[in-house]
C-alpha cells in the first residue's frame, strides 16, 4: 500500500513569497481530491502566509522565517530552529511535502522534519542528501513551470491532478468591500479600469517607476481609469509613479489578500512585473501585461490560462537570477508608448469576461444600463477577429446536453444573432432540452444529435450518423460552433460537419487542428461567460448574461389555472424543487418539508412543489410531511407552464439543476443548493437575485458528493428569508423586449 495515501496529517512546506504559495493550489487540490480526509498544514514565510486564505485546501498555517532562505537579516540563534522542530514534533505529522523552486534545496527543511519525527518526507532534489528524504524526486527540468514542478512532486506520490489550473477563493464580502473602495477612489467598478502594480520584491524585477507613471498617464488620456497599488513597503515606489500621473488613483496597503485578489479580478487589465499580481491575474482569468525582467525564464513563471503578454528586451545575461541589476536593467528598456500599445491590443483581443459583484442594498450598485445583473462585462472583442456578417448565412450550434446547459448558451446565441442578423441558426441538440430549444426565438431549426464516438450519453448508430453528416455537409454551413464541452470528442463531430469556419473549446493549451478558432477549456468557469467568450472570437459583442426563455400566452393561462386556489391566500408563493437527476445533487426530502413548514409558520408562505413525472413519489412524501398548506404540481406542467409558474412565484428554493437556470431566465429570486458541482461554474450570475449555498464550503466537507446530505435547514431558511426581504412580493422584475432587458 502507498504510505502517502494513508497519511492523514500532512505538513506542506513553501517558505517563499505569496505568489509561490498561490502556485501551490493545483498540487494541494490534487492531494485533497485523492485524500479528502487529509489535513494540510502550511509552513510558510510571513509573506507567503498572507496568501494562505486564498487556498481553500489549507486547514492551518504555521508562520516561520527560515534561516536557510534568509538574506542575512536573521540573527544567529540556533534555538529558533530547535523551537520549530519541537513545534512540528508536537503536531504528529504523518508526512511532509517539501515544495521548492528549481534553485532551492529541500534538505534543510527536510532535516528539520526528520528531527521532528515526521516519517514521510518528499521533495525534489539535485544534490545528495543521504536519508533526509524518504522520497527524493530527481530529474525535474530547470525550465519547468513552477505549477507543474509542484504537481510533479505530488503526482509521483500517488496524488493525480484532475485540474492543473490556478484558482483562488474570493468571496462576495471581499468583492463588496472592493467595490466600495473603488467607488471611494472615484473609479466606477463596473466600467473597464486598469490596475498597475509597480513594485516587486527584487529591484531587478521592477520596471522604473517614472516609466510606470508615463504608462498610467497615457492610459488615462485614452479614457481608462488607472489604479496604482502596492504593499506598504512599496509606498515610495507607488508614490513616485503617482507623481507623474496625477489623475491616477492610488491605494497602498490596507487590504487583505482576498480583497487584493478581488481587485485583480475586477480589473479589465493588470500591468505589473513578474510578481504576485501576475499569478493572481492568472488565477482570476484577468488579462495581464507583464514587464518580465531577465532575472528568470518565462517558462518557469508566466501566466498559463489568462490572456497575457510578456514584454522583455533580449539580453545576453538572461536569465541572471539576481536581486539587483548592476547594469541598469537593459532587459526592461521598453518604452511606455510600447507598453500602452500592447495594453490596448490585449484589451481589444481578450475574450469578454464578467465580474459578479454581489449586491447588498440595491442602491446604485448595479452596472450602468443593466438594472438586473450585478455583473460587469470587461474586455473588447477584436474587430480584426470578426467573421464578416455578410458572408455568414448558415450557422450550426452543437450541444447535446440538458436544459440548464442549453439555457446557459442563450446569451451567446443572442450575441451570435446580433453579430449575424441575417443568418439562419440550426441547433443540434438532445431530446433532454428539445422543448426549450424548439420554443426559442433565437433558433430557426432543431436537429436531434445523431451520436458520436466518445460521447457516452448517446449511442452511435453508424447508419443514422452517416445520413446526418451527408445532409449537413450538403448544407455547407458557414459557421459551426461547438458548445458541448472541452472538445475531446465533440470537436471531431464539429469538424465532420464540413463547415467553412469552426469554433469551439480545445482540451489543452495546444491548438486543435480540428477547429478553425478555439480557446483552451477551463473547467471551473461560469457557463454563460464561457460561451460568450467563445463567440467573441468571431466578433460577437458581449450580450446580457441572463438566460432567455420564452413564456407564451398558453403557458400563462395554464399557470394561472393551476395557481388559482393559491392566489387568494395572500402570502408569498415559494416554489420548492426537490428533484435532480443525480442523487448527490438532492437535498433530503425531509429537509425540504421542514423548510416548507418553517416558511409557512414564520413567513405565512404558500409552498408549491414542482417536478417532473419522475418526482411524483418524492413530492408526495414532502406534501404529506408538510400537511394541507402545500400545492403539489409535480408531473402537471410542461416546461413552458413551469416557467410561467416560476414567473408568478416570489421565491424558488431548488437543487442545482436546470430549474435554477429557468428561474434566472424568469428573474425569479432563488436559493440554489450546491453539492457536487461548483457554484462558480453553475450558479446564476446575478448573485443578488440568486443566492448560491455551497454546502461543501459551508460545512467544511471535503467530499462534495456527500455535502448536501449534511446541509441543515437553518442556512437555507436564512437565505430564503433574506431573499423574501430583498425582493418582496410585487416588487418589479426585469423582462425581455426585442431581446434586451427592460423594467416591467
Amino acid at each position: 500500500m502507498n504510505p502517502w495515501s494513508a497519511a492523514r496529517n500532512l505538513l506542506v512546506v513553501r517558505l517563499d513569497n505569496a505568489g509561490d504559495v498561490v502556485m501551490l493550489g493545483p498540487a494541494l487540490g490534487a492531494v485533497k481530491e485523492a485524500s479528502p480526509e487529509a489535513r494540510l498544514t502550511l509552513l510558510a514565510s510571513p509573506a507567503g502566509a498572507l496568501a494562505a486564505p486564498l487556498l481553500p485546501w489549507v486547514d492551518e498555517v504555521i508562520v516561520w522565517r527560515s534561516v536557510w532562505q534568509d538574506l542575512g537579516s536573521l540573527p544567529f540563534d540556533p534555538e529558533r530552529e530547535a523551537t520549530l522542530v519541537d513545534d512540528l514534533r508536537s503536531r504528529g505529522f504523518d508526512g511532509a511535502l517539501l515544495f521548492t523552486s528549481f534553485s532551492q534545496t529541500p534538505h534543510a527543511v527536510g532535516y528539520a522534519c526528520y528531527l521532528a519525527g515526521i516519517p514521510l518526507r518528499a521533495g525534489e532534489s539535485k544534490e545528495f542528501g543521504g536519508g533526509v528524504l524518504t522520497t527524493e524526486l530527481r530529474g525535474t527540468p530547470d525550465d519547468l513551470h513552477q505549477v507543474e514542478r509542484n504537481l510533479r512532486l505530488v503526482e509521483s506520490l500517488g496524488f493525480p491532478a484532475a485540474d492543473r489550473s490556478l484558482a483562488v477563493a474570493v468571496g462576495d464580502g471581499a468583492r463588496d468591500r472592493v467595490r466600495g473602495l473603488l467607488s471611494g477612489l472615484g473609479i466606477n467598478p463596473v466600467a473597464p479600469w486598469v490596475l498597475i502594480h509597480p513594485g516587486a520584491s527584487a529591484a531587478a524585477r521592477r520596471y522604473p517607476a517614472e516609466r510606470w507613471a508615463e504608462v498610467a498617464r497615457l492610459l488615462g488620456e485614452r479614457g481608462l481609469p488607472v489604479l496604482l497599488t502596492g504593499v506598504e513597503k512599496e509606498r515610495e515606489t507607488v508614490e513616485r509613479a503617482a507623481a507623474g500621473a496625477p489623475d491616477a488613483a492610488v491605494f497602498v496597503g490596507e487590504t487583505t489578500m482576498e480583497e487584493y485578489a478581488a481587485l485583480i479580478e475586477g480589473a479589465a487589465l493588470v500591468l505589473c512585473g513578474n510578481t504576485l499580481p501576475m499569478h493572481l491575474a492568472d488565477a482570476t482569468r484577468t488579462p495581464v501585461l507583464v514587464l518580465f525582467s531577465g532575472t528568470d525564464l518565462e517558462s518557469q513563471w508566466a501566466p498559463r490560462l489568462t490572456p497575457s503578454r510578456l514584454l522583455r528586451v533580449e539580453t545576453l545575461c538572461h536569465p541572471c537570477h539576481l536581486f539587483s541589476c548592476p547594469i541598469g536593467l537593459p532587459c526592461l528598456d521598453v518604452s511606455p508608448e510600447q507598453v500602452v500599445a500592447e495594453a490596448e491590443g490585449l484589451i481589444r483581443t481578450a475574450p469578454p469576461r464578467s465580474v459578479a459583484w454581489s449586491s447588498n442594498d440595491g442602491k446604485n450598485d448595479r452596472p450602468t444600463g443593466d438594472p438586473v445583473s450585478s455583473t460587469s462585462t470587461l474586455g473588447i472583442p477584436s474587430p480584426g477577429s470578426a467573421v464578416p456578417f455578410e458572408t455568414v448565412h448558415r450557422i450550426a450550434v452543437v450541444q447535446a446536453l440538458g436544459l440548464g446547459d442549453f439555457l446557459c448558451t442563450t446569451p451567446a446565441l443572442r450575441a451570435l444573432r446580433d453579430q449575424f442578423p441575417g443568418a439562419s441558426l440550426t441547433f443540434v441538440g438532445s431530446p433532454w432540452a428539445e422543448e426549450a430549444i424548439r420554443r426559442s426565438p433565437l433558433i430557426d431549426r432543431y436537429l436531434p444529435f445523431p451520436g458520436w464516438p466518445g460521447i457516452a450519453e448517446w449511442p452511435v448508430d453508424d447508419g443514422r450518423l452517416n445520413t446526418f453528416l451527408t445532409a449537413a455537409r450538403a448544407e455547407r454551413f458557414d459557421l459551426a460552433v461547438q458548445m458541448h464541452g472541452s472538445g475531446v470528442a465533440s470537436n471531431g463531430f464539429l469538424g465532420a460537419l464540413g463547415a467553412r469556419t469552426t469554433l469551439g473549446y480545445r482540451p489543452g493549451e495546444e491548438q486543435d487542428d480540428r477547429l478553425g478558432h478555439s480557446l483552451p477549456w477551463v473547467e471551473d468557469e461560469s457557463e454563460p461567460l464561457r460561451w460568450l467568450s467563445l463567440v467573441a472570437l468571431v466578433g460577437a459583442e458581449p450580450a446580457p448574461t441572463r438566460p432567455e426563455f420564452q413564456v407564451l400566452p398558453p403557458d400563462e393561462e395554464r399557470a394561472a389555472m393551476l395557481l388559482e386556489a393559491f392566489d387568494r391566500l395572500g402570502g408569498p408563493l415559494v416554489a420548492l424543487h426537490a428533484g435532480a437527476k443525480d442523487p448527490a445533487r438532492r437535498w433530503p426530502a425531509e429537509r425540504f418539508a421542514l423548510l416548507a413548514r418553517r416558511l409557512i409558520v414564520e413567513r405565512e408562505a404558500q409552498p408549491i412543489l414542482t417536478g417532473g413525472p419522475g418526482d411524483l413519489e418524492l413530492t408526495a412524501c414532502i406534501a404529506a410531511e408538510v400537511g394541507g398548506n402545500v400545492l403539489d404540481l409535480a408531473g402537471q406542467t410542461d416546461l413552458g407552464t413551469l416557467a410561467a409558474i416560476l414567473a408568478r412565484c416570489d421565491l424558488l428554493v431548488t437543487n442545482d439543476t436546470g430549474v435554477s437556470h429557468l428561474a434566472a431566465a424568469t428573474a425569479t429570486p432563488s436559493v440554489v443548493l450546491f453539492g457536487p458541482a461548483s457554484p462558480r461554474r453553475w450558479a446564476p450570475l446575478d448573485r443578488a437575485r440568486h443566492r448560491a449555498i455551497d454546502a461543501p464550503a459551508l460545512l467544511g466537507e471535503i467530499n462534495r458528493a456527500a455535502a448536501l446530505a449534511r446541509l441543515p435547514v437553518e442556512p437555507v431558511l436564512a437565505a430564503a428569508v433574506t431573499q423574501l426581504h430583498a425582493f418582496p412580493p410585487g416588487s418589479p422584475r426585469p423582462t425581455w423586449a426585442s431581446g434586451r432587458e427592460v423594467r416591467r
